[in-house]
């Protein structure tokens, strides 16, 4: 075989090992749910980035559905779409565009099923089914969520859209979330009620003025009205 490495040579196959495990753990971690330590996903790094919700014993696995739990705690909406052939940076690109209170996770379907368990999420478990599925679990902005997700379904012309979705307890399908992306925001009703307040009373100022001048004008009529 050959001789033994240059001083340089040393240097290069060091930098190179270097840059592997860097970019092993950070696309390991995009692929991680919130709040993961990163020691797990360093440890998935030999399986793939894919596998990194599958934990690698129990304590893990149950890390990885505590911390599914904590999101779904807080989440008025979640809905999935197919994993299969996304890269590090599309994972990333759609995180960095949802707004804030919404996540986006990568969870395998046992610890999905089992994290939904006895919640009003519970109605998603049939749903988990493929081999791999991005969940996107929305606190409160569920129109600018949808509306992020759209956007980079479009950007990057994925063919897949929303598997399925849930609110308040009630499975939806891909044409449902999107419907229910279109309704108004809590602010934008929070707005409109305000206006609506606003003008509530001077309308009910005009009626009574209204009310009041037809008063005066039949008091007026009487007043001078011949005697019978």
């Amino acid at each position: 075989g050959k001789g033994p490495l240059t001083p340089h040579e040393t240097m290069v196959r060091i930098s190179v090992l270097v840059a592997s495990a860097l970019a092993c753990v950070s696309g390991a971690a995009a692929f991680a749910p919130a709040g993961l330590p990163l020691g797990l996903a360093r440890q998935s790094c030999r399986t793939g980035v894919t596998d990194v919700s599958m934990g690698k014993n129990f304590e893990e696995k149950m890390a990885i559905v505590g911390a599914v739990k904590e999101r779904l705690s807080s989440s008025q909406l979640i809905f999935s779409t197919q994993a299969n052939g996304m890269t590090m940076k599309q994972v990333n690109d759609i995180r960095t565009t949802m707004p804030e209170g919404t996540t986006v996770m990568m969870v395998k379907n046992r610890m999905f099923k089992r994290a939904v368990g006895n919640s009003q999420f519970e109605v998603a478990k049939p749903t988990a089914v493929s081999s791999s599925n991005m969940w996107i679990f929305v606190d409160s902005d569920i129109k600018g969520s949808i509306s992020a997700f759209k956007d980079w379904k479009k950007k990057y012309k994925k063919e897949t859209g929303i598997n399925n979705g849930v609110l308040d307890g009630n499975l939806y399908d891909d044409k449902q979330v999107m419907a229910i992306g279109e309704l108004p925001s809590k602010q934008e009703l929070y707005s409109q009620i305000a206006g609506s307040i606003q003008v509530l009373p001077s309308k009910i100022a005009g009626l009574v003025k209204e009310a009041g001048a037809q008063k005066t004008s039949r008091a007026i009529k009487l007043a001078f009205a011949p005697d019978a």
